[in-house]
């Protein structure tokens, strides 16, 4: 329809039908401009255009291999993506770098309840820092760590204990996203509702996406103070960060209060600001709160994909017998939850001397705690790696049953952890 005129008859195709059309009106001068353009790069005619061709048979794919022609980066999105992982993977880029800073709602709800690994900085470390915590210390909660206090406590009944601070733009952002329609259809929450590890509100998943953040909001109106952030309010006042880095920089600029901690699971902010206060939501819920419930928050943390948290015996030998008698289980998330918190390694010895006593098929038994022990040695330096095994080996040289075979798979892991 280039060039036609009000009441042409034009031959064209919908649906790639023939079909004759009449021109009842040209009511946008800018229709004809697109259409020139258009026309120029698909004929060649213009050498400032990129030439395309739209395949009919596949016509987004074409259309979308035109589009990344035009860009400097040749890979695909599932390309770049892949590379983002891998970054990610190796320390070198942190969690806000993945989130899409136009929908950082859901795709934060995407990235902390899908199949994607978490990795949080270990307990161990953390709290060896802390020596004391005075009464008026306020903690500020980042987005991701509003979204996983929220969730823990609808799943399970749980009341997180704390003193737990966020900054006003955080909360009337949650407030806008509570009132309006913005990002309810969009896929990411789809993949995090599609999983089924959070409470489901409704079987249609813009109304379950809705009601979660509504109890979002619930759950920090009744729970979190709000503050200012005064330090940062000229520079957000600029308009130069996206809204994603409006947020973080908001919360972060309250930690030039030296009587603040900032809360977050995204251990690359904690790599970049080694010398502030920063604690992951694990430490924060073992410092306020009893045993049951910082067991039943780190078994959440691991089973919506966080790796780095700490266990208990008695959760890797329940895990443990489930797998044994083919019941769904999460003895392959402990294994790679080891690779990242090697200090687990003692908590892995005890559960496995603790099987050992009463265990029958031991051949099931060294297979599955050789691995877990191989992949927690691989996470320490060669020679604290050798140190540690042969201490332990020795320091077990008793003739009982239950040690013997706990002793063996330390031995066989040191082999596979050195190889």
């Amino acid at each position: 329809m280039l060039g036609a005129k009000k009441d042409d008859e034009v031959d064209t195709e919908i649906g790639f039908k023939p079909i004759k059309l009449k021109i009842i009106g040209i009511y946008n001068k800018y229709y004809k401009l697109a259409g020139d353009i258009m026309r120029e790069a698909k004929d060649g005619s213009n050498p400032g255009l990129v030439p395309f061709e739209i395949d009919k048979e596949h016509p987004l794919e074409s259309l979308e291999m035109v589009i990344r022609k035009m860009s400097k980066d040749t890979q695909t999105p599932e390309e770049i993506l892949k590379t983002a992982y891998a970054k990610y993977e190796r320390g070198e880029m942190g969690l806000y770098h993945l989130v899409d800073d136009n929908n950082m709602l859901s795709s934060y709800y995407k990235y902390l309840f899908t199949p994607f690994r978490v990795h949080v900085n270990m307990y161990f470390n953390e709290r060896r820092k802390i020596t004391e915590i005075p009464a008026d210390t306020q903690f500020v909660l980042d987005l991701p760590t509003i979204i996983t206090f929220a969730e823990f406590a609808a799943k399970t009944g749980n009341k997180i204990k704390g003193q737990k601070t966020i900054t006003k733009l955080l909360h009337e952002y949650l407030r806008f996203a509570n009132k309006s329609a913005i990002h309810i259809a969009d896929g990411d929450f789809y993949e995090a509702m599609g999983r089924g590890n959070l409470v489901k509100y409704s079987e249609y998943v813009d109304v379950d996406a809705k009601e979660h953040i509504k109890k979002l909001v619930e759950w920090i109106d009744a729970n979190c103070t709000d503050v200012i952030a005064y330090n940062a309010l000229g520079l957000l006042q600029q308009g130069y960060n996206s809204p994603l880095k409006d947020q973080l920089f908001s919360s972060l600029s309250l930690l030039l209060n030296q009587k603040c901690y900032f809360v977050t699971d995204d251990s690359a902010i904690a790599s970049i600001l080694p010398m502030v206060n920063i604690i992951t939501t694990e430490t924060y819920v073992k410092l306020f709160n009893d045993e049951q419930v910082s067991r039943e928050y780190s078994k959440f943390l691991l089973e919506h994909g966080f790796r780095g948290v700490e266990l208990d015996t008695d959760y890797v030998c329940s895990e443990y017998q489930k797998a044994k008698y083919g019941k769904e289980n999460k003895l392959v998330a402990i294994m790679q939850n080891m690779t990242k918190n090697p200090y687990q390694i003692s908590v892995a010895i005890t559960a496995c001397m603790k099987l050992e006593s009463m265990e029958i098929d031991t051949n099931t038994l060294k297979i599955t705690f050789t691995n877990m022990f191989a992949m927690a040695l691989k996470g320490f330096i060669p020679d604290f790696r050798n140190n540690f095994v042969n201490n332990t080996v020795h320091s077990m040289d008793f003739p009982m049953r239950f040690m013997r075979i706990t002793r063996q798979c330390l031995k066989d892991a040191l082999v596979i952890a050195n190889s």
